[in-house]
């Protein structure tokens, strides 16, 4: 192999690992972004439903919203995965329903329009518990 075939091997190399890094980067934020709406959806449907009997703290938010929409046992509801409980909502995760005050920060992630499909969306890639600080503060 020429020093030039090396050196262009080496490069597609560097760029392909380069691509592979964006990739991952931008799935990242769409994970993230993902996760971001949902927290924001369970806010504003905290706020409608929550009393003072029940705030619908963490999973119980997601839980009882599936309810309004299914009217399935609460039973049935606890067992399903994160990723179906995100198909049944899937009208709700939408950036069009978040108040218009996130926008900006919507954008300044820099996310392609196109989606990226997660195939497999792990119960663990949500703690419910992470953002109660900053949903309480909110109004």
């Amino acid at each position: 192999m020429s020093l030039n075939q090396e050196s262009a091997r080496i490069a597609a190399s560097a760029i392909q690992h380069s691509t592979r890094e964006v990739s991952k980067l931008v799935a990242s934020k769409n994970r993230s972004l993902q996760i971001f709406i949902l927290e924001m959806i369970l806010h504003k449907h905290r706020q409608q439903y929550a009393t003072a009997f029940e705030p619908l703290k963490n999973e119980k938010a997601l839980h009882h919203l599936i309810f309004t929409k299914t009217m399935w046992k609460p039973s049935e509801i606890r067992q399903l995965s994160l990723a179906d409980s995100l198909f049944i909502i899937q009208d709700e995760l939408r950036i069009d329903k978040l108040p218009a005050d996130i926008a900006p920060f919507i954008e300044s992630l820099n996310l392609p329009a196109v989606a990226f499909i997660f195939e497999h969306l792990l119960d663990e890639d949500w703690v419910p518990k992470e953002n109660s600080i900053f949903l309480a503060s909110m109004k």
